[in-house]
C-alpha cells in the first residue's frame, strides 16, 4: 500500500503541479477549477490501508457550495472507490468535469429524480421499471468513469 500511494502521489503532483499542496505526509489539497473563477479545494488523508482496503478520507470546501451539495459530493466519492485501485486522480477530475459543466452548478442538477410522473389511466405500473433501472445505472457508470482525454493526458507525466 505505500508503495502504491507514494506512485500515486508523484503522479498527482506532477498532473497537478502547484494546485497540489502537502498538508503532511499522506495529507494533501488539490485546488480544483470547476468553471470559470470557480474552484473546490478536494482535502485528502490517505489511510495506512489506502488503497487495498480503505478509501482516502475527504472533504470539499467551496464558499459557493451549501452544506447539502458538499454531502452529496462526498457521498458520489466515496462511492467511486474500489479496493485495491488508486482513486484520488478520478475525484479530482470528476469534480472537474460533473460538477463544473459550464453552467451554474446546483444539486438538483445531481440528485436523481425522486418524482415520479402520474401514471397514465390503463398503463401498466411495471412496464417501465426496467427501464428506470437501466438510467439509474447509466447515471452511476458515468458518474464514475474515466475521461479518456484526460487519460491520454497523463502520457509521460506518470512515474
Amino acid at each position: 500500500d505505500a508503495e502504491e500511494r507514494e506512485q500515486e502521489l508523484e503522479a498527482l503532483a506532477a498532473i497537478f503541479g502547484e494546485e497540489l499542496e502537502s498538508l503532511g505526509p499522506d495529507a494533501f489539497q488539490i485546488k480544483v477549477q470547476v468553471q470559470q473563477g470557480k474552484s473546490v479545494m478536494l482535502r485528502v488523508s490517505l489511510p495506512p490501508e489506502y488503497p487495498s482496503r480503505d478509501p482516502p478520507l475527504c472533504e470539499v470546501r467551496a464558499d459557493w457550495l451549501s452544506g447539502e451539495e458538499e454531502g452529496f459530493i462526498l457521498e458520489h466519492l466515496g462511492g467511486m472507490f474500489v479496493p485495491g485501485s488508486v482513486v484520488v486522480y478520478e475525484w479530482a477530475e470528476w469534480l472537474r468535469d460533473f460538477v463544473g459543466e459550464g453552467k451554474d452548478y446546483s444539486y438538483e442538477t445531481l440528485a436523481p429524480e425522486t418524482e415520479q410522473p402520474p401514471e397514465e389511466e390503463g398503463e401498466d405500473p411495471e412496464e417501465g421499471e426496467d427501464e428506470e433501472v437501466e438510467e439509474e445505472l447509466l447515471r452511476e457508470m458515468m458518474g464514475n468513469r474515466l475521461v479518456l482525454e484526460a487519460v491520454g493526458g497523463w502520457e509521460g507525466k506518470i512515474v
